[in-house]
């Protein structure tokens, strides 16, 4: 089936004819809420609301061209910094609620965030690890932004969400099924697409029939979606 006769067949979910709610809307970016950005563990003062940047330590701001010795200082630097926030968040319960990741997150600190069930807003700007199997630890879960996903290999344990609401998912070139996804009955927004900046590359699914099992679906964004 393709997108025409899906939208046919789904006359009570609104089909996107532009990006725009998908990238702003539904999970917006607290990129530039200085307000909320915490760069270290000790600056956490239990705010249910964050900005993290977990994984690229400050000092890559400061230094342009790099000495060999500058270099190795960086890479020791990088490594402790991210080792401390993958402690912190692996540590203890925080009351977190909604958690903006500004920076890349590698497959240690996907799954140290996995720890924190209590978030319900997650949006990663650049998902680098090759699974998510954690993923459903995060039961309180309602709205999910992963973008940059192109190192991922399997959605399915996304289907374990069973309070997912809005799931936007970037990039994800190396998936290819995405019939897990209609196990998320409660799902009313869902987008699957390239980034913001990308115009001629598509996102291949087997199949977007899964679209007729989902009931609570309000609005869908497949418009880099090709089927095979």
């Amino acid at each position: 089936m393709n997108l025409n006769e899906l939208k046919k067949s789904c006359p009570n979910i609104k089909f996107a004819d532009e990006h725009y709610k998908i990238y702003d809307d539904f999970v917006p970016s607290l990129m530039f809420r200085d307000d909320l950005e915490i760069l270290h563990p000790d600056e956490y003062r239990g705010q249910p609301t964050v900005k993290l940047v977990c994984s690229q330590h400050p000092i890559i701001t400061e230094i342009r061209d790099f000495s060999d010795e500058e270099l190795k200082t960086f890479e020791r630097l990088q490594r402790k910094y991210k080792n401390e926030w993958i402690e912190f968040l692996n540590r203890e319960k925080l009351p977190l609620k909604e958690v903006d990741v500004c920076s890349a997150v590698d497959q240690n600190v996907f799954d140290a965030l996995c720890n924190q069930e209590s978030i319900e807003v997650l949006r990663i700007k650049w998902l680098k690890c090759k699974q998510i199997n954690e993923i459903p630890r995060l039961k309180n879960l309602k709205k999910l932004f992963l973008s940059r996903a192109s190192s991922l290999k399997d959605i399915s344990p996304l289907s374990k969400l069973e309070h997912l609401e809005t799931l936007i998912i970037c990039e994800t070139t190396k998936i290819t099924d995405y019939s897990s996804l209609a196990d998320l009955k409660n799902l009313k927004v869902l987008g699957i697409c390239m980034a913001r900046t990308s115009y001629k590359t598509f996102i291949k699914a087997d199949s977007i029939d899964f679209i007729k099992e989902m009931p609570s679906l309000e609005y869908v964004d497949l418009l880099d979606v090709r089927t095979n």
